[in-house]
């Protein structure tokens, strides 16, 4: 490679001086009239130029050449490079996954051992809780043992007592002369002569110890044989009495208990005088409202208590006592039985087990002149002064029939339309449900709601929430509910005409909405009057979405008619049709109400079928409204300005 480059560097000169050579040739005639020629001056031969034209083209060729190889040598390390780039490339990658498998495998070992510390953790909180709980449970076992130990202490005590001061007595009454002077005539009279009158002066000698002796027929003071079934209560004043129990023993210990708890308050003046207040059926009351446990219904009745002070319950209490007051005398009844049908049977009617009946049309009630004409203060009045009256009524029924006394509360839903109810009665009702539960537990045996339609869910989902758990067990809503309250009354014969009985001895009110024409109301609830003609018939349409609700009310004004429900869908072969209540002849009298909820995208239809009569048109009164799929009940428009 030098050597190839020492010639071209030769050439190179040699070339320089031939085209400096060349130029003088060139300009050789310019340098005639200025110079003189140079006497050693050679001229330039064919075969000199040859020589240098050959010379050129080979240094020429050299350098193609020389550049070739450079091209060559840099596109091999061009290519050597990216070789090199690649590997790299690849070796990062392979590097990348494996970096990324480890941080995997790593959070992955990372999980299970929080899995397992987390399933540590919570079995461990388990242990835990289990320990406590049974410690808490060996706790109230031993509390409930030594309350038991000293009560049975205090029952030997005072029995100890009472015999001793049984048997002082009886040896009194006989050591007294009338008693001597009597023992001789007595004695001869039955002809058992001198011995029998030994064995009368003996008994002064009796042991006080002597149970057997003590017990004898000389005692004036009453024993009360308790049953195993029921528990003695209010042992020590005027109102003793048995009440029926299913575990007498046990009650009979957590009411001990529960006066222990509640010593300072049972003691204090304010609430001493009122004995039914403090007494044990309303002690009862609390302990089987809060499953017999003391200290839940030992809080209870303290909040009781101070709640009967805010709301001044003693001053009714005694107003209603002292006045001798029924319900119709309570203030502001006037205003509010006008506006709903109800009826107490406090005293002339009860069940067979002895549980006594509350009987409301509540269909019927007129609740918007309930808000409109009866203030809420007004409202609130009367409510306390109906439950105060009731749980007085109830405790003494209690005593007197050695039972737990409840109402049966029987609300019957006949007419009920939810364009007649306002949102505005919950709030209302709110505040009386919560006074009833922490002021009168206890108080109602069942509650029977009769004849509900399905729109009365979205009235009950709000009314639910206010109740307890206990509460709502009791509470009856199913198809069976009629049932249910005819094998309580016993028969018809006592029940009320308008639950479908036939007693004429108590009735219920013919107020609120009852004896009005059904037609005319449902007009004045904004109803729509369609006049159907002989042989003809009336179809409504409406566009439903899944999911959504029609709601439909409506009444004959006159005979009968023939209602079918049909739903229209789109299917794959074209629109289908299917009846989703059968067509069914109605009569006018009562206003029938019902729903339907869509699956599936379609049209219902309600179909009005007068084809039957060829002689007498029909005139009905109807409402229909398609509710979306909401859990807002507030959102429902229930005033009945848009129905169709």
């Amino acid at each position: 490679m030098e050597a190839m480059q020492e010639e071209v560097g030769a050439a190179t000169t040699v070339d320089d001086e031939s085209s400096s050579d060349s130029r003088a040739g060139r300009h050789g005639s310019a340098w005639l009239f200025l110079f003189k020629k140079d006497a050693d001056a050679v001229e330039e031969t064919p075969e000199d130029v040859a020589a240098v034209e050959a010379e050129r083209a080979a240094n020429k060729k050299l350098a193609d050449a020389l550049a070739d190889e450079e091209q060559r040598r840099r596109v091999e390390e061009d290519r050597d490079r990216e070789n090199e780039i690649a590997v790299v490339r690849q070796i990062n990658v392979e590097y990348s996954i494996t970096a990324e498998e480890q941080e995997r495998e790593r959070r992955v070992h990372e999980y299970e051992i929080a899995k397992v510390q987390d399933e540590m953790v919570r079995r461990r909180s388990q242990a835990e809780a289990i320990e406590a709980a049974e410690q808490e449970r060996t706790r109230r076992i031993s509390e409930a043992e030594e309350v038991q130990v000293q009560d049975y202490k205090e029952r030997v005590f005072a029995q100890e007592l009472a015999v001793e001061a049984m048997e002082k007595e009886r040896v009194r009454r006989l050591s007294l002369p009338e008693h001597r002077e009597r023992a001789p005539s007595a004695v001869g009279s039955t002809g058992e002569g001198p011995a029998g009158l030994e064995r009368f002066y003996s008994c002064k000698s009796v042991d006080a110890d002597d149970d057997e002796d003590a017990v004898g027929g000389l005692s004036e003071i009453p024993v009360e044989q308790a049953s195993a079934s029921k528990v003695l209560v209010d042992e020590s004043s005027e109102w003793r009495c048995f009440i029926a129990s299913e575990n007498a023993q046990e009650e009979k210990d957590q009411l001990h208990a529960l006066r222990l708890s509640l010593e300072e308050e049972l003691k204090t003046e304010r609430h001493a005088k009122y004995v039914e207040l403090v007494g044990d059926v309303r002690l009862l009351r609390f302990l089987r409202g809060h499953k017999m446990n003391v200290s839940v219904a030992a809080t209870k009745y303290r909040e009781m208590l101070a709640m009967r002070q805010k709301l001044n319950l003693d001053d009714i209490r005694d107003d209603i006592v002292s006045n001798n007051m029924e319900p119709d005398e309570f203030p502001h009844f006037q205003k509010i039985i006008p506006h709903l049908p109800f009826l107490d049977t406090y005293d002339i009617f009860s069940a067979a087990d002895g549980h006594v009946f509350y009987f409301e049309m509540t269909g019927y009630a007129d609740f918007h002149k309930l808000l409109t004409e009866v203030t809420e203060e007004e409202w609130q009045t009367f409510f306390l002064y109906s439950m105060e009256y009731r749980a007085l009524k109830l405790d003494q029924l209690s005593r007197k029939n050695e039972l737990l006394v409840q109402t049966i509360q029987v609300r019957d839903l006949s007419g009920f339309s939810i364009a007649r109810f306002n949102p505005k009665l919950l709030k209302r009702l709110k505040p009386l449900v919560s006074i009833a539960t922490k002021c009168y537990p206890e108080s109602m045996h069942k509650m029977l709601v009769l004849h509900a339609p399905w729109i009365f869910d979205k009235v009950w989902s709000g009314v639910k929430s206010m109740l307890q758990e206990t509460q709502l067990r009791k509470v009856h809503m199913e198809g069976n509910s009629l049932e249910r309250l005819l094998a309580l009354a016993g028969s018809r014969d006592k029940l009320p005409k308008l639950l479908g009985g036939r007693s004429t001895t108590h009735a219920i009110p013919q107020t609120g909405f009852l004896g009005r024409n059904a037609f005319l109301l449902l007009c004045e609830d904004g109803a729509t009057q369609a006049d159907i003609k002989a042989g003809g018939t009336l179809q409504l349409p409406f566009r439903m979405s899944a999911n959504d609700t029609l709601c439909w009310e409506y009444v004959v004004k006159e005979r009968d008619i023939s209602f079918a429900v049909k739903f229209r869908t789109q299917g794959i072969g074209g629109a289908e049709e299917s009846e989703k209540v059968a067509p069914e002849r109605v009569s006018n009298g009562a206003p029938i109400a019902s729903s339907f909820t869509a699956t599936e995208d379609g049209t219902v239809v309600l179909s009005w079928d007068n084809s039957f009569s060829w002689a007498r048109g029909k005139i009905i009164a109807y409402k229909a409204k398609v509710v979306k799929s909401t859990h807002d009940f507030s959102s429902l428009d229930i005033s009945g300005n848009d129905c169709v």
